[in-house]
Parts: structure tokens; C-alpha cells; sequence
């Protein structure tokens, strides 16, 4: 957790009195945090003016104890010195990006030990239209997600130039979405400390960056799908209603309706499962999927779920054929192993128990395979219930032993962890039953993340 600033900082804040990256990062911290607004307020209001002006500057602003966003007409004006640096790179740029691809697989197909040397020696790969090339890819949250983010860095690193403020502002911008990237990857590996660590890291690059709101908002949607995975909804919840302001006024649609896919399924972790189902069709209409095919895949997979926890299992056979369909047409791993999880839990809803084991096994073996641990655990669960139902005790016996002690070596809530280790006991003794794999499984529940974004 970022530590919150003390009495000594507060009042060096409000005199204006402390070095700028920490006068910036104390800015950040205190934007989001309402308990120490409430502390510099209560010990210099003149502090409070300092905080405003600073915000105004960067399009944010605080209104009734909560970050809010100003009009669109800031945004012409706020970035004028920066965009007119990326307006005198633009016919640089174009052909960058045209020959960037060919550079990042030079970089990819360099062994790592020789990269930094190999960015000294060529101009040409340390461009902007490379690192934006890597962090394209590096956006499908798949197991290549965090090494494309972290070559991004390195490239950002090997581009900085002391004499050149702007550029560097630039420069932590991207460098700020590829350690929230890292992040993200970070959270779907389920460990969660390191999530953390990499989003902190983005927060002090925000502070010295441009002052983006949207680039702020990028880093948020992935800090409000790690608070959803701690179970922090609340906080989850204010961040995404923050980036969806920005996105909106900012005129990006397609921000907006990934931050609405990412605010449904929060809401559906909190139970609200008809609140969630109107934010996904939202982020449905809203959304451009030709631009973007994962997104429909994503917004289809959840709204299955969603339907599916409000038991309307015949609604949720007929779009079952919709998302196959999607899953085919993208065929990248992860959906295939999230589809057949999904559809194992259906199968077994619906009382077809072959078909789910089937489809539940293929899905545990998967995520070992691509050692995703957690959800390897989780799946052992839900199919620890079809076992236990059949009786079939010294198979559970086995999914104890091979997949749950997964469990605890990760960063699960306490209590969890306690029902984990009294359920394993069990299982080693075969003496399980259905009753506590479900006590378990509704503690973990909101800890299986099924937004990749």
C-alpha cells in the first residue's frame, strides 16, 4: 500500500516547500485519498488551494470530497507545449510505425542479456513507434504481457534525454502504462504483492509525467481491476467511475466501454448481477469491435456469467453458441481454458455431470499447464463438487494434494486461507464434503478474475 503523507509532508506541501516529483506524488496521492484532503484541509486551508490549482492544471479537479474531472475544453489547452513536440515528430513517427514491427522482433529475437547493448548500438529501435508497438501487444493480457511491457521500458529508458523535459514527460506517460500493464499481468498470475508494487511504480511516473488524464485513466482501469481481485469494490468502483468520466469527455468509446465491462463485473462480484448485465450492454453498444474483436469475446463471456449467477441457465444456453463462436474466431489459449471452465460450471448446472467433469479437467490441466496456478486451484474445486456428489472421495483426495496447496502460497484474503487449509485437511482424511467445498468456494469466488483486460 502507498504510504499516506504525514503532518510535516502536508504542511511543506501547502508552502509550496517540497522538490517537485514529491510535490507532484504528494498531489497524486492526495487526489485519490479523501482522508488526508480531509487532514491537509483541517491543517492548512490554504493547502486545499495549492491541491486545486495543481489538479486544475492536469484536468482533475476535487469537488464535495471526491476526484472529479473538468470540462473538455481543458484538454486543448492543458498539452498544448506537448502535442506541438509530437506535431514536429509526426512525419518521423508515420515511418516508424510502418517499420516498427520488423524492430520489434530485432529486439525479441535478441537474447535478453544483449538488448541494452544492442539499444546503444541502433538508433532506430530506441522510437516511440516501437515501444507503442510492444505495449499494443502487450494489451492481450496473455502470458507474453508482462516480458513485451517490461522491453517497452527498457527501450522508454534508453530514449531518455536530460536536456529534453517534454519528451521525458512523454516518455513516463508510456512508461506509466507499461508498469500498469505489468500490473495487470501481475493480477491475472494472482500475485497480487507484485500487482501492487508495479502500479506503484506507475503512480510515481503519472507524477512526472504529462498530466494526461488519460493517460491517469489507463493506469486506473488496470488499479481498479487489482482492487476488484483483493475485493476492495468500493475503491474499485470510484476509480472506474473516474476513468469512465475521462474516457467520455475525451470522446473514447472504446475506453469507456472497457472501463464498463470492467465496472459490470465488479458489480456482479458484489452480487448485483442485473446492474452488471446493464453496464455490459452499455459497454456493448458503446464499443467499435472491429477495432477490437477481444473486447466483444469479453463483454459476451461476462454478460454468460452474469446470467448463469442469476441462474437464467436458458438464456444462458443461447448465447453459449455466441461466445464458442467468438472464442474460435480470436483461438488464443486463455479463452479456450476460460470457455471450458464456463462451460463446465453450466454442464454442471444443468446436471450433465460426464460433460462437466470433461470440460472442468481440460481447464484445470490447461492452467497448470500454462501455470496459472490459481485458477488451476479454483477449477479443482468446482470439480471437487462433482467428485464429493459421486462419492468419489480419494480422487478429491488427489485434486488436495497435486492442486490446493496452490492456494496458499498466494496472496488470499485470511479467512479463505483458513477454510483452504481446514478443506485440504479434510480432503487428505476423506473426509470432504460438498457443503465445505462451496463454504470455500463462495470465500475465493471473488478472487477468480474473469476480466482479462
Amino acid at each position: 500500500m502507498e504510504k499516506h503523507p504525514d503532518p510535516e509532508t502536508l504542511s511543506d506541501f501547502s508552502r509550496l516547500a517540497l522538490e517537485n516529483r514529491r510535490l507532484r506524488r504528494t498531489a497524486w496521492h492526495l487526489s485519490q485519498c479523501r482522508s488526508c484532503r480531509r487532514a491537509l484541509a483541517r491543517l492548512s486551508p490554504e493547502g486545499l488551494s495549492v491541491l486545486g490549482r495543481m489538479l486544475s492544471r492536469a484536468g482533475l479537479e476535487t469537488g464535495s470530497g471526491e476526484l472529479s474531472v473538468t470540462g473538455p475544453t481543458s484538454y486543448g489547452s492543458i498539452f498544448a507545449r506537448v502535442r506541438e513536440k509530437v506535431a514536429e515528430r509526426a512525419g518521423g513517427l508515420e515511418e516508424d510505425r510502418r517499420l516498427a514491427g520488423e524492430r520489434v522482433e530485432i529486439l525479441l529475437n535478441t537474447p535478453e542479456p544483449e538488448r541494452n547493448a544492442l539499444l546503444l548500438a541502433r538508433a532506430d529501435l530506441r522510437s516511440r513507434a516501437v515501444v507503442e508497438h510492444l505495449l499494443e501487444r502487450a494489451r492481450v493480457p496473455d502470458e507474453e504481457a508482462g516480458s513485451l511491457s517490461r522491453l517497452a521500458i527498457s527501450v522508454i529508458r534508453a530514449m531518455l534525454d536530460p536536456g529534453d523535459p517534454v519528451d521525458n514527460a512523454l516518455l513516463a506517460d508510456l512508461e506509466a502504462e507499461a508498469w500498469g500493464l505489468i500490473g495487470n499481468a501481475e493480477r491475472i498470475r494472482s500475485d497480487l504483492r507484485a500487482a501492487d508494487q508495479a502500479l506503484a511504480r506507475a503512480r510515481d511516473l503519472l507524477a512526472v509525467g504529462t498530466g494526461d488524464p488519460l493517460a491517469w485513466a489507463q493506469v486506473a482501469a488496470y488499479e481498479s481491476s487489482v482492487r476488484r481481485a483483493q475485493r476492495r469494490f468500493g475503491d474499485a468502483l470510484r476509480l472506474l467511475d473516474r476513468t469512465i468520466t475521462i474516457f467520455r469527455r475525451a470522446g473514447d468509446r472504446q475506453g469507456e466501454a472497457r472501463s464498463r465491462v470492467n465496472r459490470g463485473v465488479t458489480l456482479s462480484f458484489q452480487g448485483d448481477h442485473s446492474a452488471a448485465i446493464e453496464e455490459l450492454e452499455a459497454a456493448r453498444a458503446l464499443a467499435d469491435f472491429e477495432i477490437d474483436r477481444r473486447l466483444e469475446l469479453t463483454i459476451e463471456q461476462n454478460l454468460l456469467y452474469c446470467l448463469m449467477d442469476s441462474k437464467r441457465f436458458d438464456e444462458a444456453l443461447r448465447l453459449l453458441p455466441r461466445v464458442r463462436r467468438l472464442s474460435r474466431r480470436i483461438d488464443r489459449p486463455l479463452d479456450r481454458l476460460e470457455l471450458d471452465w464456463l462451460e463446465g460450471q453450466l454442464q454442471a448446472d444443468l446436471g450433465r455431470r460426464a460433460e462437466a467433469e470433461k470440460l472442468l479437467e481440460s481447464a484445470r490441466r490447461g492452467y497448470i499447464r500454462l501455470g496459472i496456478g490459481y485458477s488451476a486451484a479454483l477449477v479443482s474445486l468446482d470439480l471437487a463438487c462433482l467428485l464429493l456428489e459421486d462419492g468419489r472421495d480419494s480422487e478429491v483426495r488427489h485434486l488436495a494434494v497435486e492442486s490446493l496447496p496452490i492456494f496458499l502460497s498466494r496472496d488470499v484474503p485470511s479467512e479463505a486461507a483458513a477454510a483452504l487449509a481446514l478443506f485440504r485437511q479434510a480432503a487428505l482424511a476423506e473426509r470432504a464434503t460438498v457443503e465445505m467445498v462451496r463454504e470455500v468456494t463462495d470465500l475465493l469466488r471473488p478472487e477468480r478474475d474473469r476480466d482479462r483486460r
